[in-house]
């Protein structure tokens, strides 16, 4: 059973783990759980090295009100804390997927697009977390000068990103915007580690309206067709098409259905 605070906060123990998880400091860690999470207040100041438990601020784990009945106020500091990557400062999952599905309630008209950067895992093995987050922070870099400011660009994961562009967007548009990330890219990780250096990335898009009628529903859809071009030596990325099966290569080698 849940245990919550007198101000709604759930208290959690070292070892508990949700899926909202996201690292203290923003590193990348396989352990999951509450201890080594930026929620919680384990690494707080004047917290005991020896707590078991502790209180998680994501404010999504809170109660609506408080134990006296009192509903709970979100700071904007708390608000800007939910909706960001800590080591990028990009958005968050969380974020994305609300703004897709407000998208979706209204009909608006917009592309979701997955980046991928394959074997982001082997560069660790072979120079060292420093050397990852590097790749992960130019990236992030990239994706905000290539998109508008009113485009959402979001960390989903360790190595994947998310770009939500509104509009009815011209599919020679988005082509023209992977190409440029692609070039970038390859030029940054080059003049950052050596002539030889490459970080192939995969991506696929998923279509608003026609092609799904959630978050999910659309995500799938666009992982469905970039999975199709992950170990390819070159960048590809595909659309996902509304009759469901077919998909469209745009950029990079072309990909056998």
């Amino acid at each position: 059973m849940r245990k919550y605070n007198e101000e709604g906060y759930l208290i959690v123990g070292e070892r508990d783990c949700c899926e909202r998880f996201e690292p203290e400091g923003g590193g990348l860690l396989c352990l999951r759980e509450c201890w080594h999470c930026k929620w919680a207040d384990f690494h707080r100041n004047g917290t005991s090295k020896d707590a078991k438990e502790s209180i998680c601020r994501y404010e999504r784990n809170r109660k609506k009100e408080t134990a006296q009945g009192s509903p709970i106020q979100y700071t904007d500091d708390i608000r800007a804390k939910m909706e960001r990557d800590a080591l990028t400062g990009l958005r968050n999952r969380f974020f994305v997927q609300s703004s897709v599905e407000i998208a979706l309630t209204n009909g608006y008209g917009g592309v979701l697009m997955i980046f991928d950067l394959c074997d982001l895992s082997g560069m660790k093995d072979a120079m060292g977390e420093d050397a990852e987050n590097s790749v992960i922070l130019h990236f992030s870099e990239i994706l905000k000068n290539v998109f508008r400011g009113e485009d959402i660009v979001a960390r989903m994961d360790n190595s994947r990103f998310a770009v939500f562009v509104k509009g009815n967007i011209p599919d020679p548009l988005c082509s023209k915007k992977v190409e440029e990330i692609r070039e970038l890219f390859y030029e940054r990780i080059r003049d950052k580690f050596s002539e030889s250096a490459v970080i192939p990335v995969s991506v696929g898009a998923a279509v608003l309206v026609k092609n799904g009628a959630s978050f999910d529903e659309l995500y799938e859809h666009a992982e469905k067709v970039m999975s199709r071009t992950n170990g390819i030596k070159n960048s590809s990325w595909r659309f996902y098409m509304e009759s469901g099966e077919e998909e469209l290569d745009n950029v990079g080698d072309t990909v056998q259905s």
